[in-house]
């Protein structure tokens, strides 16, 4: 306003701009909502507002950047960023002696790895700890890891870690997530990529990952439940 309390043509101006910006940023909210909600089925054609060329493309947009995270799959990792599996687990007998619960892991492992020749054992007998190396397959995927068992006063810690796949002569660490179709694409050698080759190399990982997960989690509850 001026010195007389007039609104000046400037303040118009301002306040014309203000309520535009408004007025478009109202539409648009409501323009997202019921073309999201008219994608799901929750609203009838009949309530869709006029095309909108930027509302397409945000819409593609928004779906391609799901689909491409969308298979992606996440481990459990530690302080230092590497896939771990760690469970600290209180025993029924609070009062068992740590050496008691030692010879029950010793008695598990001996029949968890009854099948897998390759299954190296270690016992620190002074410490209650197991070291166990050994490799599950998963199709044509050899997953080497390593399972530390220490056992305490009425507990144990299991500590499941240092994933490795090997396929083919080649050997790769677990990542703490599987990859993305342009995580591959970026790093393709070649300059125009497959594209359906890369989504099923995506997908192929994807279902490796879960599959890795579930058996890490099904090696630790089975730990568990043969310390009952």
């Amino acid at each position: 306003m001026d010195k007389n309390g007039k609104i000046s043509p400037a303040s118009r101006k301002q306040h014309r701009v203000t309520f535009d910006l408004r007025r478009a940023l109202t539409i648009f909210t409501i323009d997202l909502y019921l073309r999201v909600g008219l994608w799901a089925g929750l609203v009838t054609p009949s309530f869709q507002l006029p095309n909108s060329s930027i509302m397409k493309y945000l819409i593609l947009f928004s779906l391609f950047v799901s689909l491409n995270t969308l298979a992606q799959v996440k481990l459990p990792t530690n302080e230092v960023g590497q896939v771990q599996y760690q469970e600290l687990v209180r025993v029924p007998d609070s009062k068992r002696p740590a050496r008691q619960i030692m010879e029950q892991v010793r008695a598990w492992s001996e029949q968890h790895y009854a099948d897998e020749p390759t299954a190296e054992q270690q016992q620190d007998a002074a410490n209650n700890i197991l070291f166990i190396k050994a490799v599950h397959t998963i199709g044509d995927q050899a997953v080497r890891y390593s399972l530390t068992i220490e056992t305490k006063f009425g507990r144990y810690r299991a500590t499941l870690t240092d994933l490795i796949t090997e396929s083919a002569g080649l050997s790769l660490p677990v990542q703490p997530t599987s990859s993305t179709a342009s995580e591959i694409e970026r790093s393709s050698s070649s300059k125009i990529p497959n594209r359906k080759l890369i989504e099923q190399t995506v997908q192929q990982q994807a279902d490796l990952y879960r599959q890795i997960d579930k058996f890490c989690r099904d090696t630790l509850a089975s730990l568990k439940e043969g310390l009952k």
